[in-house]
């Protein structure tokens, strides 16, 4: 049996992305995937709080999107925030929708159902990944900081923190905020220095260094897909192939061709890849 937990983020408020912010509590959801067409599904408050009890209206599946609706009070009955969902039209592990009954507030202020991304960028939202800043507003193509990225990453793939770790790196200090996500990655060996032996957390980090930590921390199943041009030649081209053959790399991605590993990832790009690379039935280093 294989069993996803995913930590799933309502709006509440948008919180800035870095984990140093005070985030009050929200609603979560737990999906333990039962089998390929059902899972176990519990809405619960981020901090095991009782504010309101939680109630699971309805669910529906929608062009590959579990969209589920809930609504919470003082007077609903407990033991309804916890549901088996299955039939044929499901898919597991697929994209998740929270919708507060009687809610349509936006979560985003700058994004819409046109933009770029729109559908990838909410899915890690829901599912407690990626975060807004406290203006509202997610800012799609601003550049991704390295520390940014291995929070992302080790969300995405539902590790267990290891903040007990001492930082290896002399420029990541162990009140750093980000600490426990990359020493996380690192004991793993999925995230390393440069040679200097810094890891440089606030540096923009680039399309190539988003592909290898993702190869390295995923193995997928797929591979039928093909290049049909010249790959550029970088230190990277490996990744670059390996995701392209795995469908998690798409002919829309901006850096698809030509090659571009040395652009800066934006934070539309890394929540497109991340997202479809949770979708796919894959394995994660242990």
């Amino acid at each position: 049996m294989r069993k996803i937990v995913t930590s799933i983020l309502i709006i509440i408020m948008v919180f800035s992305m870095n984990l140093n912010s005070v985030a009050a509590s929200y609603i979560v959801c737990d999906v333990t995937v039962l089998s390929e067409t059902s899972a176990l599904v519990e809405l619960r408050w981020s901090d095991g709080s009782n504010l309101k009890n939680i109630q699971i209206v309805s669910w529906a599946e929608e062009k590959g999107t579990l969209v589920i609706e809930y609504k919470t009070g003082t007077s609903l009955p407990t033991g309804w925030n916890k549901r088996v969902i299955e039939g044929d039209s499901y898919n597991f592990p697929m994209k998740i929708k929270l919708v507060e009954q009687g809610s349509v507030k936006p979560v985003f202020t700058d994004i819409s159902v046109s933009s770029v991304g729109y559908e990838s960028i909410l899915n890690l939202y829901y599912q407690n990944v990626i975060n807004g800043y406290t203006e509202g507003d997610f800012r799609p193509s601003n550049p991704v900081q390295r520390s940014e990225f291995a929070k992302m990453m080790a969300l995405a793939a539902d590790y267990t923190l290891q903040d007990n770790l001492s930082s290896t790196y002399p420029d990541l200090t162990n009140d750093h905020w980000s600490k426990k996500y990359v020493m996380t990655l690192s004991e793993k060996g999925i995230l390393s220095g440069y040679t200097s032996g810094l890891f440089m957390p606030t540096g923009k980090i680039t399309i190539s260094e988003v592909l290898k930590v993702i190869d390295y921390t995923f193995t997928f199943y797929e591979d039928d897909h093909h290049y049909p041009y010249t790959v550029t030649e970088d230190w990277s081209s490996d990744y670059f192939v390996s995701l392209v053959e795995a469908g998690i790399i798409l002919p829309s991605d901006a850096f698809y061709y030509p090659y571009t590993p040395k652009a800066n990832a934006t934070r539309v790009q890394c929540a497109q890849l991340l997202s479809r690379a949770m979708e796919v039935l894959h394995d994660t280093t242990q």
